[in-house]
């Protein structure tokens, strides 16, 4: 028989991450964690779930949540007909509960689609917001609204929700400095948590700092740990500071201005307990780079500075060339590869570690930038 308790709940994150936020929510629901069913989505980077706990339970698990963008409350899924595919939508949203609204109450309807459709996005806003104004009363307003409406659709299929969560959790640091690519938290979250970032973490090197959201993420994941960070650009050494300080991590954290090709010079050898970092793709940034050399110098100088049981992850774009570059390097191997949309790019979250003692392995790199988002 169901959990009368049962509740539903669904979060968007990267596409990618989708399991790993499923078991982030299990865990942080602790012994009510088996309550936890996922539930099918036709939806890329949407996670789904019926939770066999009180709302409040739920939800307050919920907001804690760090692989995520949003939460949302699923309201209804339907099937657009090829006729008249909207009036089917109004016809489900003048029945549907939604006992958030109200007459006045003001609200927005936000649409989202993927797929080839014969309508846009604000004709399904706009019909959509009319068809809940006739219903409740409710007025519309884009800024000040108290309820969010979220209609997705992909190809014929339409999803609608209510986002609870008015500004995305993956936006959790105040930034003083803005580094033009840089890493959603959520994604540097799964970087981290893949990499077993943790309470017995003593020190993370992240040598691509770019604005520090790798080093803002491992403040709260390993809460002990000294907080190391070094770019080729002094502007994203000094802003890396500012947003650590602004975190109130200032006090555990030591920047530096370095070459990642270079690493050795200013970090003491077998010092790093997790090196996480995020090179540049060669898309956004270091467009023309040969990255099979500059993976393969960036890793000489991890296995100079990497503890003999550290772990390394780094986010690469051109993933062949940096399995091409371990295996010549000789001293990591690739033991897992997750690939994640980040706005439209697709690069692997990618786990190494050692297969040699640190420093037994040399060979010749190329002296090809390096530097982060």
């Amino acid at each position: 028989m169901p959990d009368q308790r049962a509740f539903t709940l669904a979060f968007t994150t990267n596409p990618g991450l989708e399991d790993l936020a499923f078991d982030e929510l299990r865990e942080r629901l602790g012994a009510d964690g088996e309550a936890v069913l996922r539930l099918p989505s036709p939806v890329r980077g949407r996670l789904q779930v019926t939770l066999g706990v009180s709302p409040g339970r739920a939800l307050r698990a919920a907001w804690r949540m760090r692989s995520v963008h949003h939460v949302l409350r699923p309201l209804a899924e339907l099937s657009l007909p090829v006729e008249e595919p909207l009036a089917r939508l109004e016809r489900i949203l003048a029945e549907v509960p939604v006992p958030e609204l109200g007459p006045a109450v003001p609200f927005r309807v936000t649409a989202k689609r993927h797929g080839t459709h014969g309508f846009g996005s604000p004709d399904v806003e706009r019909r959509a917001g009319a068809a809940l104004r006739r219903r409740f009363g409710a007025r519309v307003d884009l800024e000040g609204y108290a309820v969010e409406v979220l209609i997705t659709i992909v190809g014929a299929t339409c999803l609608v929700a209510l986002r609870l969560s008015r500004r995305g959790l993956s936006r959790r640091f105040r930034r003083v400095y803005h580094y033009p690519a840089a890493l959603r938290a959520n994604v540097a979250y799964a970087a981290l948590r893949l990499a077993g970032a943790g309470p017995s973490t003593r020190r993370v090197l992240d040598p691509f700092c770019g604005s520090g959201t790798l080093l803002l993420e491992a403040g709260a994941l390993a809460p002990g740990a000294e907080l190391w960070g070094s770019d080729w650009r002094s502007r994203a050494v000094t802003g890396t500071g500012a947003n650590l300080e602004a975190a109130g991590l200032a006090p555990r954290a030591t920047l530096r201005q370095a070459d990642a090709r270079r690493l050795a010079e200013s970090w003491p050898e077998c010092s790093v307990d997790l090196l996480a970092g995020n090179p540049p793709f060669g898309r956004r940034l270091g467009s023309g780079m040969d990255f099979r050399d500059f993976y393969g110098r960036v890793l000489e100088q991890i296995d100079r500075i990497l503890a003999p049981a550290g772990r390394a992850v780094l986010l690469a774009d051109h993933r062949v060339a940096l399995e091409q570059a371990t295996a010549r390097q000789g001293s990591f191997r690739v033991t897992r590869t997750r690939v994640v949309d980040v706005g439209g790019i697709f690069p692997g979250i990618v786990l190494l570690e050692r297969v040699r003692p640190a420093g037994a392995a040399a060979s010749p790199g190329s002296d090809t930038g390096g530097s982060s988002g």
